[in-house]
């Protein structure tokens, strides 16, 4: 069975050293809500039945809006939090049964970028996953067949 997701990192978000309180908490800058809405238009032609985010603010607020245009809830997970092993997040994507999105943290975003490398025995790069920016990953049977980089929405500040 093929099966698209897209594993999302969040979009920008205010500065994390500057930020008082809970660091889950954080809120998404303006641009950063700009870049959410603008998923809307970047990934209209990209297939999708079920949204997932980490449980952190910005996770969430970074797929709102997609879920919203597409009538989905926003499933949180707690899998997909900042920390979380890009392992067992691998394993459980692998075996997701419908088109999705994920939206995570860099850390976890790379981890599984670097696990896919290594399954599909070829690297895409070093380029670092930007905050908004993603993977589409392409499976068959659990196994990645192809992985193509989405670059972050284009706003203005």
């Amino acid at each position: 069975m093929k099966q698209t997701v897209l594993l999302l990192r969040h979009a920008k978000a205010g500065d994390r050293l500057k930020w008082r309180g809970d660091d889950r908490s954080r809120p998404l800058t303006k641009a950063g809500n700009k870049q959410a809405s603008a998923l809307i238009r970047t990934l209209a032609a990209v297939p999708v039945s079920t949204v997932f985010s980490s449980p952190y603010r910005r996770c969430v607020e970074t797929v709102l809006p997609l879920a919203r245009a597409r009538k989905l809830d926003v499933i949180e997970i707690a899998i997909l939090a900042e920390g979380s092993s890009p392992s067992q997040v691998f394993s459980w994507l692998s075996q997701l049964d419908a088109p999705a999105v994920l939206c995570s943290h860099g850390d976890v975003i790379e981890g599984v970028r670097e696990l896919v490398d290594d399954e599909a025995e070829r690297s895409v790069g070093t380029a670092f996953t930007e905050k908004g920016a993603g993977w589409l990953l392409e499976l068959e049977d659990g196994v990645v067949v192809s992985l193509r980089r989405l670059p972050p929405p284009a706003v203005k500040d």
